[in-house]
């Protein structure tokens, strides 16, 4: 997301990231909070033309902000000054530009920001030390009115800069192939009644790799909820000697009395509403 007064500045910065493939958003400085959480873009670069101290509260805000808090932020400003420098260190700016500046110098680094922002995301948005997760069976309860699904992508991208593939259980399988550039990485199942995990895990054991089970209100549709939970405590103990990191995929607008044998299967519990992504329980 690029976000600036001037028009002019931002078209070219839009350009020059467009030439390069990069799906560009744009936007005013005073329309930035909102579509950034409407959207939650992997980076944001904020043009400040040097008339507009007023606006210069917008990154803070961002990073205060619980759904947008861990993307990562960057600052341009006309002047290249010792005093603009701990400007953006003072914004929690996670990176600088001064105008002008090349395009081999705006490509390099974006691409070192989203990089790296990648491999850290998920944990950022939890606030929680890097690697909590991992080798954890995780129950992820999601309102499907909001953007969970981009919490889904980072989670799924954050695993794969560190090293693991991934398998994706589901039904759905389009949805998510129109969403990820590594399709090496992302193996699909087709989610059915008989499906066997234990065989999947056994079938990759010799390498690293994430499991998402999407998702849980969907089997229990082809099955029963106390088929799902016997099968959810199954699967679980399988998962957990194996060190395999999971996320099942749970519709929380379902109110059926049985959703608490669900619940219980899972030491680990996750919530996605609109206000963003929170822990219900983590051990």
């Amino acid at each position: 997301m690029v976000a600036n007064q001037e028009t002019d500045s931002l078209e070219l910065v839009k350009l020059i990231l467009d030439d390069k493939g990069y799906q560009v958003l744009t936007t005013s400085l005073d329309q930035v909070l909102q579509k950034a959480e409407n959207e939650l873009p992997d980076l944001i670069f904020l043009g400040f033309p040097s008339n507009e101290s007023t606006l210069l509260d917008i990154p803070k805000k961002l990073k205060s902000n619980q759904k947008t808090k861990h993307i990562p932020t960057i600052i341009s400003t006309p002047q290249d000054t010792s005093e603009s420098r701990k400007l953006s260190e003072k914004l929690n700016a996670d990176g600088y530009l001064p105008e002008p500046f090349t395009a081999e110098l705006l490509l390099s680094t974006v691409k070192s920001q989203i990089n790296h922002n990648r491999r850290v995301r998920f944990h950022k948005q939890l606030g929680i030390q890097y690697g909590r997760l991992y080798g954890k069976n995780v129950l992820f309860e999601f309102d499907p009115f909001s953007n969970y699904h981009m919490t889904v992508r980072d989670f799924i991208f954050e695993n794969i800069s560190n090293g693991d593939d991934i398998i994706v259980v589901t039904p759905f399988t389009k949805n998510f192939v129109k969403d990820f550039p590594y399709p090496k990485n992302i193996k699909f199942f087709d989610l059915t009644s008989d499906i066997m995990i234990s065989q999947i895990v056994e079938d990759y054991s010799q390498g690293l790799f994430t499991l998402i089970f999407d998702n849980i209100n969907h089997f229990v549709g082809l099955t029963s909820w106390a088929h799902v939970s016997k099968y959810l405590s199954d699967i679980n103990n399988i998962l957990l000697k194996s060190g395999v990191t999971s996320l099942f995929l749970l519709d929380q607008t379902n109110n059926n009395k049985n959703i608490n044998s669900i619940r219980n299967n899972f030491r680990n519990h996750l919530s996605y509403t609109k206000n963003g992504l929170n822990i219900i329980k983590l051990i």
